[in-house]
């Protein structure tokens, strides 16, 4: 992103228009994205998050409707987001500070091949993740059999967005508990040859006492 301060990296990402109303995300000022705002001919607008804009806009309160540049690309500012709202999925280690709507041009939409896209969604009440589940096995069973060149093999699996961040540190939850397991395991080794040394040292004055000891069967 550039303006007047230079030009500066961030996390930003492309949503569909109603990510926001999905999560339940008000926004601190102006609006969050409207239905068509994703259409490659409409004004490209994006809405900031509360960090970036005091950051880098001092928390301006006239900041709905400034034009800013991203990747040489103007959009129009049309939203904040208040402190507390977090993007849901991905890039948990850097947070996103920049939300724009996401635009396919028609050969994009055509692409069966593009495995880009990240997907949060609401269960409907009385549906369980299971149901769910099962459903969408059935979805990708009929794509795979429909569109093999692009679908075999690929499926779909569910899970709790509360999980998301387990499942994007496995890796290093794994490597953190083998650490821990390694050092528990050497301080075991370094407790019990600290008991045997301690160990060896009292069996020598115990052989010398008892050496030493009168013999109780020489009586006078």
């Amino acid at each position: 992103m550039s303006g007047a301060q230079g030009p500066e990296r961030i996390r930003a990402a492309h949503a569909s228009t109603n990510l926001f109303v999905l999560l339940g995300g008000e926004p601190l000022l102006g609006r969050t994205f409207q239905e068509g705002e994703d259409s490659p001919s409409r004004e490209a607008v994006a809405v900031l998050s509360y960090s970036l804009w005091q950051r880098r806009f001092g928390g301006d309160q006239g900041i709905i409707g400034w034009t800013i540049k991203a990747n040489n690309n103007p959009y129009t500012v049309v939203g904040v987001m208040p402190p507390g709202f977090r993007f849901p999925i991905g890039w948990l280690t850097s947070e996103v500070e920049l939300w724009a709507p996401l635009v396919w041009d028609t050969g994009e939409q055509n692409n069966r091949a593009a495995t880009t896209l990240e997907v949060v969604a609401r269960l409907r009440p009385g549906i369980r993740l299971e149901q769910a589940q099962a459903n969408f096995d059935l979805l990708t069973r009929r794509l795979e059999q429909a569109y093999p060149e692009t679908n075999k093999d690929w499926s779909a699996n569910l899970f709790p967005l509360a999980e998301r961040g387990v499942i994007d540190y496995r890796p290093l939850f794994l490597f953190l508990w083998l650490a821990v397991g390694v050092v528990l395991l050497i301080a075991c080794a370094n407790v019990a040859n600290l008991l045997l040394a301690r160990g060896l040292e009292r069996h020598k004055e115990l052989t010398i006492r008892a050496a030493l000891a009168p013999d109780p069967a020489i009586t006078d």
